[in-house]
C-alpha cells in the first residue's frame, strides 16, 4: 500500500533554456535577444533578407546559429549598470567591434520590445541602403553598418545582451556583445 509520501512532488530547480548557468528569471530577455539575432541571420543565410540595391541579399555560404554566452551578458550588464546610477548613452567600445548599443527614449517599453526595436535598427542598413554585390566590410566607417556587421558576421558563434531602464534619464538601453 502506498502512503501519502509516495505521491508528493519534489520540485526541481528550473534552469535557463538558453543559458544553463544563468538565472532563469531573466530568460525571457535572453530568449528574445537570441531569437531576434538568429531570425535575422537566418533571413540572410537563406537569401530572404531584403537588400535595397538587389531586392534580396545574396545568401550567406556559412553562417552559424548563435548560442547564448553568460560572460557576454555579464560584460554588457556590468557596463550598463556601473555608471553611478545612470545609464550610459553610448557603447563602451567606441569603434563598436563586437558590441551593439541602442538607446530608446520610450523608457516604458518592455525589455523584449526594446530588443526588437534595437534589432530592427541594427538590421536597417541592409534594407534601407543595401550592399548589392559589395560584401566586403573591411573599411566600415558608418556606425549603422558596423552594427549590422556585428549581427551578420559569419564567424560569430556566441552572443549575450543586457537591457536596463533608467527612468530618471527617461531612457532604456540595450547592450549586446558578440564573440568573436
Amino acid at each position: 500500500m502506498k502512503g501519502i509520501h509516495d505521491f508528493l512532488h519534489v520540485p526541481t530547480r528550473l534552469t535557463s533554456k538558453v543559458c544553463p548557468t544563468c538565472d532563469p528569471a531573466e530568460d525571457y530577455i535572453r530568449e528574445s535577444a537570441l531569437y531576434q539575432h538568429n531570425y535575422y541571420r537566418r533571413l540572410l543565410a537563406t537569401g530572404w533578407a531584403e537588400d535595397n540595391k538587389i531586392t534580396y541579399a545574396k545568401p550567406a555560404k556559412a553562417m552559424f546559429e548563435l548560442t547564448y554566452e553568460k560572460s557576454l551578458e555579464e560584460a554588457a550588464n556590468k557596463y550598463i549598470t556601473n555608471n553611478n546610477g545612470n545609464c550610459p548613452e553610448k557603447a563602451e567600445n567606441a569603434d563598436l567591434t563586437g558590441e551593439n548599443f541602442y538607446v530608446d527614449k520610450n523608457f516604458q517599453l518592455t525589455n523584449e520590445e526594446v530588443i526588437q526595436k534595437a534589432m530592427q535598427q541594427w538590421w536597417s542598413p541592409l534594407k534601407m541602403k543595401g550592399f548589392g554585390d559589395n560584401l566586403q566590410y573591411d573599411n566600415i566607417q558608418d556606425n549603422d553598418v558596423k552594427a549590422l556587421a556585428n549581427v551578420v558576421y559569419d564567424q560569430t558563434t556566441k552572443m549575450g545582451c543586457a537591457a536596463r531602464t533608467c527612468k530618471p534619464q527617461g531612457i532604456i538601453v540595450v547592450d549586446c556583445r558578440y564573440d568573436p
